[in-house]
């Protein structure tokens, strides 16, 4: 079984996630390699520093982050005391700095933020819109023709699953289901797995026979099947999730932020469709719009959680393992060699 890992790299799309995040400047530790954003050096005692995972930017070149974090410096003044950012690998990198009250604000996958061993440290103030709802539903795509209509004719079937922004939740309710029809988790039950981060790269390999499955938002089927409403025809939808949240931007209820940090905040997030460079991004990357934050976006999600780790024996971070395994990878690993 094997894993594919498709790259991303695109100063825009870079420059979106800064504006949704509401950040001003970005320290970014890869490896060895440290790369600073120019405004970085004027942060002083009074920054304001936002951690953000590297799931939120999978793919993204580091030389493009300096860049489009340049460009962003130039073009907007977030605030003018300064701030600064750092992206930190894994949940629990960003947990462990929350508890050291290294970071002030974060921006997290809903999957990590329910991982996380102590959620009540996180207040949650904003989620982004990509979909018609906050939070998007995966769906299991199926080709006909390839002989899968069933959840049990998926027995050593090659199966693509959407990653990107969405993280691996998509994986995650994939062996839900499974496991709903008494079936094997999907490592011991397809003969393939692969990941990929554009929906184009999802769908089309089994719209061409090439795969026998998927597994992608709703958002994302729909969108490849305006473009091409043969895909609907050919591809049958075996099985849809609930609604289930993305990510989310909160601040760190250890941290102690000024009334007047917060504000500006949260009007930075939530008013990002108000000038006409923030709408073109928006709808270039499909961000209709930022909500303020409800409690109720987790709900599905949460029940998710709980359902895989009864019905797998498997802590929820399981498949998040894997996504950072993968990051970390050649662009093909054995899946049975990461367990």
């Amino acid at each position: 079984m094997r894993v594919t890992r498709f790259h991303l790299s695109s100063r825009l799309r870079l420059i979106a996630l800064i504006c949704v995040m509401g950040l001003a400047g970005i320290v970014m530790a890869a490896d060895d390699d440290t790369l600073t954003s120019p405004a970085a050096s004027d942060v002083g005692e009074n920054a304001y520093p936002h951690g953000i995972t590297t799931m939120q930017l999978t793919g993204v070149n580091l030389k493009d982050a300096q860049t489009a974090i340049s460009l962003w410096m130039t073009s907007i003044e977030y605030d003018r005391r300064g701030s600064e950012g750092k992206f930190y690998h894994t949940y629990q990198e960003i947990y462990q700095a929350l508890l050291d009250r290294k970071v002030d604000t974060v921006t997290i996958h809903a999957l990590e933020y329910v991982a996380l061993p102590d959620r009540s440290i996180v207040e949650p103030y904003a989620v982004q819109v990509r979909g018609e709802a906050a939070e998007m539903s995966y769906v299991l795509l199926a080709s006909v023709k390839n002989g899968v209509s069933s959840l049990a004719n998926l027995k050593g079937k090659r199966m693509l699953i959407e990653t990107g922004i969405a993280g691996m939740a998509g994986a995650v309710w994939l062996d839900v289901i499974l496991k709903r029809e008494n079936l094997p988790e999907a490592e011991q039950f397809l003969g393939r797995i692969e990941l990929a981060q554009k929906s184009s790269e999802t769908i089309l390999p089994v719209f061409f026979g090439q795969m026998d499955a998927c597994v992608v938002s709703r958002t994302s089927y729909n969108v490849m099947n305006e473009l091409n409403p043969q895909i609907g025809k050919r591809l049958t939808i075996l099985a849809e999730s609930k609604p289930l949240l993305e990510g989310l931007t909160g601040f760190s209820r250890l941290a102690d932020i000024p009334d007047d940090q917060r504000k500006t905040t949260i009007d930075a997030t939530m008013n990002l469709g108000d000038t006409p460079e923030g709408r073109q991004i928006m709808t270039l990357f499909r961000v209709n719009k930022i909500e303020a934050w409800n409690d109720n976006y987790l709900n599905n999600l949460k029940e998710l959680a709980r359902e895989y780790e009864q019905s797998t024996g498997k802590k929820i971070d399981y498949w998040l393992w894997k996504g950072y395994a993968i990051n970390d990878s050649p662009s093909k690993i054995k899946l049975s060699a990461m367990q």
